[in-house]
This record gives C-alpha cells, structure tokens and sequence, in this order.
C-alpha cells in the first residue's frame, strides 16, 4: 500500500511556518503537497467537517497534506493508503503563552475563536478550548501510526537537520538548491517589542524562562502532566542553555538577506525590462531606417528618372 503522510502541529506551536517550510521543499523537489486544512478553514469549515470525498481527492493529488492542529480522527476515513504522521510538538505552555497574549487577532476569521475575556493564563482561552484534548489526540495518532515526532524546540536550533530527517523519512530526494533555499527561509524567532499585542517571538521554553514563579506553578498545574507526557520539564533547572541571541542574529541575517535578494531581484527584472525596451525600440528604429533608406532610394530614382525625362 502506498504511503501518503499527514503534518500535525499544535496551535501556536510553528506549525503554520514549519509545513510552508516542507510543502515548499517538497513542490520544488518535484512532489506536491496542500494545506487542505488552510484551504477549508478560508471556507469556515472545520477540520472534522471537511468532506470525506474533498479530504480522499487530497491525499490522492498530494504526497503530503496538512496541517491538522485538531480533528485529525477524520484522517481515519482515508481509503487506499497508509497515512503516516509528522508531528511536531511544542511546550504546551508557550503555545498557551503565545495564544493569550494574539488570542484577539483572530476574531475576523472565517471561524473566529470564542473569547473568554477575562480568563487567566492557566485556563481555557476560549469556550470552545479544546486544546489539551487535541494534543492528547494528536499525539495519539501520530505513536499509534509510527509517524515520526519532532519537537520545535529542537527543530528551531537545528532547521537543516529536521528537513533532511522528514525527507528521508518521507523517502524523497530533495532538490539540494530547494534544501539551500528552504533554509534561508527557515525564520522563527522575531523581534517584537510589545508581545502584549502580539506574542509571536517564536523562542523555545519562554514559559519556563520568563513566567514569575507564581504564573509558571498556576500553569504547570493545568499544563504539566501533558508536558511531562511531551518530554518536558517542569521547571527550566537542568534546562539544556540555548543561545537565543545567536539564533535571533541568525534569523535575521537570513531575513536580511531574503529582503536584500528579492530588491535585487526587481532591479534585475527591472534591467532586462529596460534591455528588452531597447532592443525593441532598437528594432523599431531598425524598421524606420530601412523604410528611411527605401524611400530615399525610391526617391533617387524618382530624381533619376525625371532627370532623363528633362
């Protein structure tokens, strides 16, 4: 049976940047891939109300289909392949930190999120929250399936590593100028100033770092036994070091240089659309000189001619 493979994330958990990341790989090696989920969330549709025939027809025309942060049970309806999972995993914490603080930006979506506006950091954002649930779930399915897990911490340090491990395990050959340029744009940590705005600095373990002592024990005590089943600990004592200053310079030279690439880009584009300009007007003016040149030898005749004739 043929293998299709299916990328599951958490919310707020990267996972929107990291399947752009694959499915950009994979389309310039040659595969295709589909965020199906981002196509019928446009449609305010949900994950688990996405069609069988529309989710069957996806993961026929796609070796990869994504990016399920919930829902994935309806994956199970899929005939005639055996799907297999990439999940990537986050600290529940700082998706629950990432998500308190950007939790208003959402609400002009086609399934705007229900707000709970005075809920603490510990407790459902919204009314609908079913976030633990969906981690359990999703972790479920992807050890049940063999899928492969990654965490973002990890994959954050080390972008090259993690799209190397996913082709192999994918079984593909990618295109090593895709694998170069994929790269480049492998950016998460951002410098933002107000994360009260919005919270999308990207760095691995913020919950364990930055939280008071107070804030982090009130979220451990609803987050910690999901963490702890992730592989995370609940305190940052014996918390490998990770040089986030070295990261942040790093992603932003690459973004520097993604920018500094595409102005010059235009410009080139510009150059040849004025070199294309001017071999037509070159052109142009060759037609005008030979229609110059006939007239004039059409003239020298006629000149010639009367010149006989007199």
């Amino acid at each position: 049976m043929d293998k299709k493979f299916v990328f599951l994330g958490f919310r707020r958990g990267g996972s929107s940047i990291l399947f752009m990341l694959l499915q950009g790989l994979l389309e310039r090696s040659g595969y295709r891939a589909d965020d199906t989920v981002a196509r019928f969330h446009l449609q305010a549709i949900a994950p688990h109300d996405i069609p069988e025939e529309h989710l069957q027809d996806a993961f026929e025309q796609n070796t990869l289909v994504g990016c399920f942060r919930g829902g994935v049970s309806v994956v199970e309806k899929v005939k005639g392949f055996e799907i297999v999972p990439i999940l990537v995993v986050r600290d529940p914490r700082d998706c629950q930190l990432s998500w308190f603080h950007a939790r208003y930006l959402h609400q002009q979506d086609a399934l705007p999120a229900s707000i709970i506006h005075d809920a603490d950091i510990d407790q459902p954002l919204g009314v609908d929250d079913t976030f633990i649930d969906d981690i359990r779930q999703l972790h479920d399915f992807a050890r049940q399936r063999e899928g492969l897990i990654r965490k973002y911490e990890d994959v954050v340090q080390d972008p090259i590593g993690f799209l190397i491990e996913v082709a192999e395990f994918m079984g593909i050959r990618p295109d090593r100028e895709a694998l170069d340029l994929i790269v480049m744009e492998a950016n998460f940590l951002q410098l933002v100033g107000n994360t009260d705005q919005h919270n999308r600095l990207g760095r691995p373990y913020e919950a364990l770092n930055a939280l008071s002592a107070d804030d982090l024990k009130k979220i451990n005590g609803t987050f910690g036994e999901i963490a702890t089943t992730l592989g995370y600990p609940l305190t940052a004592e014996g918390l490998a070091s990770i040089d986030l200053r070295a990261l942040q310079s790093r992603d932003v030279y690459k973004r520097f240089a993604i920018r500094l690439a595409r102005e010059n880009g235009d410009r080139i584009e510009e150059i040849h659309r004025q070199q294309r300009l001017i071999e037509e007007l070159q052109t142009e003016n060759g037609y005008r000189i030979d229609e110059i040149r006939r007239i004039n030898e059409t003239l020298s005749r006629l000149h010639a001619a009367l010149a006989d004739g007199v």
